[in-house]
């Protein structure tokens, strides 16, 4: 473990903990294939903030990413992207493209147009990837007809309509990370003050605040509940859905 050292009544004194090793920063939002890819550095993601102490990286909603710094990694080669401007469409059915990843995906990138955008690593975007239910063809066709007349901005509220039809708002560039990127899905407002959300919310898992988690196992029928809602009497048990 790197540290500064200093003595103290005779005994070293370690200050790794003053470094910033120890802390945990967030990561880039990436798309894992299930099929290939050995680390991050390989996925298509948006890499977030330069400044690790300022990164949001929250902006994530069903099929769909938001940030800072979208980066596409050399390790996808050009016969798997087709560019339309400021777009970049990825084609991992192609026969041409050999990594057999099984989806496709289209990657907005633009300048950033705000001076906070630009402290941030000076590149602003979005992305979608979606399963493979219409052609690649279709799949681009559809997403230029859709959004493509539409001017983006990192610090606005954006609209963009996913291959699906399916419209998203959002804002690529939020000033805190109380404040989630989503602004709508299907026009349906969001909560967008993190602070009071659950610890997590999703088909599988959920906990709210009140120290209950549960996991739901839909093929038994049946959810696992840890209540540790009485400190000094946790609980542990079954129930059926």
């Amino acid at each position: 473990m790197p540290a500064g050292r200093g003595r103290a009544g005779g005994l070293k004194v370690l200050s790794a903990w003053f470094t910033k090793e120890l802390h945990g920063w967030a990561i880039p939002t990436t798309v894992m294939p299930a099929r290939g890819g050995v680390d991050r550095a390989e996925f298509l993601r948006i890499d977030g903030h330069r400044d690790d102490k300022r990164r949001i990286n929250t902006c994530v909603a069903p099929g769909f990413a938001c940030g800072l710094n979208p980066v596409i990694p050399a390790a996808i080669p050009e016969s798997c992207r087709v560019r339309e401007g400021a777009w970049t469409f990825l084609d991992f059915t192609s026969p041409a493209c050999p990594l057999k990843h099984g989806f496709h995906a289209v990657v907005y990138s633009a300048p950033c147009d705000t001076r906070s955008c630009k402290k941030g690593g000076g590149q602003f975007g979005f992305f979608e990837a979606a399963e493979p239910v219409v052609s690649f063809t279709e799949f681009k066709r559809r997403v230029l007809e859709l959004n493509a007349g539409r001017a983006y901005h990192a610090e606005r509220v954006n609209l963009y309509f996913k291959s699906d039809g399916v419209p998203v708002e959002f804002v690529p560039h939020v000033g805190s990370d109380d404040e989630w990127g989503i602004v709508s899905l299907n026009y349906r407002a969001v909560e967008r003050d993190t602070r009071k959300w659950g610890l997590a919310e999703g088909d599988l898992m959920t906990a709210g605040r009140d120290a209950r988690v549960v996991v739901t196992n839909r093929r038994l029928g049946v959810r696992l509940v840890l209540d540790l809602s009485d400190a000094l009497n946790p609980r542990r048990f079954w129930e059926a859905l």
